[in-house]
């Protein structure tokens, strides 16, 4: 009865306190929902961060079959989420795929980092600077800048902050410039007690190099040359001094390359031989053990291989260089001398492989390294 005497009669601001309530419920509803989607979109920006897989890819249209790996995934998940195929399928404004939405992304999470890290910075006391140059796939060179730092629990911790372009500032002057004006600007630089760069004379130079005028403004920044990076170069050097090593890892280089050049010798290869020859890098020292173990290991297989090439009753026909090279591989792996340094690295390198590990461990400490590098020269 009350109803029917008050139908057409309720007051207007009573009207507006209910439509507004209900409007009120609706838009927190709203922000629930575009929070979960712009929470998965940030994990899976996360995702490819620490998996360091690429973004994008040439073509990002609807017609495109392969849309990126951002893309697909967002819309892998959208399989399992239907909260997120609802917001892919019907949203007007804002989907969150554009290269430019990804960009604001990352940059916002980047942000947030760099917060987390300077708040570290304002608990410890003590920084060490790590700096190395790098050249991206533009040619241009870039400063990968890294902190290490103790927090006041203990905790040792290694930040990487950013890569500054310095393609046309690599000289010790303007590199000095950057370096204390981004100290000043952190606000740490009182609390440098070290800095590490690699064993080039702009960075390392005793009077003119980038540590020196480092030490020009703050006296207890010590430098300290990476160890590992010594070890790898006084090896490398060490080797490339007698004619003998030269030839030998010239050999296995080219033994590598001699299979992965071709699929046929590879497919042959493959039925003697139950493992590939992995490839090395001429300025690291540490990558020549693997191919050193593996001719080690299936040595025997490798001169059977070369003398089936050989062979004139082989169903397969060589190439007359192919046949010529394999000879000659023959003949080497036959060698009273490439036998001799076969057998004595492969002992040497799990040694400095050992203690390449050790000295770049972030947990070990100075006297432990220095123990580890006279055990190794006294096993060597």
């Amino acid at each position: 009865m009350i109803q029917l005497k008050t139908f057409g009669e309720i007051r207007i601001e009573n009207m507006i306190d209910l439509m507004r309530k209900i409007l009120i419920e609706q838009h927190n509803s709203k922000v629930k929902s575009n929070r979960e989607i712009l929470k998965i979109l940030i994990i899976s920006i996360c995702f490819f961060g620490v998996q360091q897989l690429a973004f994008r890819c040439d073509d990002e249209s609807p017609n495109s079959v392969n849309r990126g790996n951002y893309i697909e995934l967002i819309y892998l998940l959208a399989e399992e989420n239907l909260l997120l195929k609802h917001h892919l399928e019907n949203s007007t404004t804002f989907i969150g795929l554009s290269s430019d939405i990804q960009n604001d992304l990352i940059y916002s999470i980047s942000h947030v980092l760099h917060q987390k890290i300077l708040d570290e910075l304002e608990e410890t006391e003590f920084i060490t600077i790590i700096l190395d140059e790098t050249i991206d796939i533009n040619n241009k060179s870039q400063l990968a800048v890294v902190l290490r730092y103790v927090l006041n629990n203990g905790t040792l911790c290694e930040r990487f902050i950013e890569f500054f372009d310095v393609t046309m500032h690599r000289d010790a002057n303007s590199l000095s410039k950057f370096v204390i004006k981004f100290l000043n600007d952190k606000k740490i630089m009182k609390k440098l007690i070290g800095q590490s760069y690699d064993g080039a004379a702009v960075m390392s130079g005793d009077s003119h190099g980038l540590q020196a005028k480092i030490r020009d403004v703050n006296p207890s920044a010590l430098y300290i040359h990476c160890f590992a990076h010594k070890l790898n170069l006084i090896l490398s050097k060490s080797c490339s001094k007698f004619k003998e090593c030269k030839v030998f890892f010239a050999t296995l280089s080219c033994l590598a390359s001699f299979f992965s050049t071709s699929s046929k010798r590879t497919a042959e290869f493959d039925k003697y031989v139950k493992k590939r020859l992995p490839r090395v890098a001429p300025t690291r020292w540490e990558y020549n053990d693997r191919l050193v173990q593996t001719v080690f290991n299936y040595l025997k297989d490798l001169v059977v291989f070369f003398e089936s090439m050989i062979d004139e009753e082989s169903d397969i026909v060589w190439d007359n260089d192919v046949l010529i090279t394999s000879r000659g591989y023959l003949n080497i792996l036959n060698d009273a001398n490439f036998l001799i340094l076969l057998y004595f690295l492969q002992e040497v390198f799990p040694e400095s492989d050992l203690l390449f590990d050790i000295l770049q461990t972030k947990i070990n400490d100075v006297s432990y390294c220095l123990k580890s590098i006279n055990d190794f020269r006294n096993s060597v």
